[in-house]
């Protein structure tokens, strides 16, 4: 896990969506896997994500209380597959 925090700012566009339980990452970077039996795969970013750096989020449900600017969130290296699966829904005036 990374050392580094994500503080919420009123002015970031997609604030009303970051809930309590929201979870961020770093998506910016190669990643290597694999081994001498199975190969190497390799997962790359955009050039752009590679040279400008990146995070992305979840929210776990739209019902979960609004976090207050500032509010602090733990950076993790990767997402957890439970996160890829969390399908909050929107409307365009929350």
């Amino acid at each position: 896990m990374a050392g580094l925090g994500v503080a919420l700012s009123s002015d970031f566009f997609a604030a009303p969506l970051v809930r309590a339980g929201s979870a961020f990452w770093n998506t910016s970077g190669i990643t290597a896997t694999g081994g001498i039996l199975k190969g190497i795969e390799l997962e790359i970013e955009s050039l752009r994500t590679l040279y400008t750096g990146a995070i992305e989020f979840a929210t776990p449900s739209e019902k979960a209380p609004r976090v207050k600017p500032g509010t602090v969130f733990f950076m993790h290296d990767k997402p957890k597959d439970e996160w890829l699966n969390w399908s909050p829904r929107f409307t365009a005036d929350k």
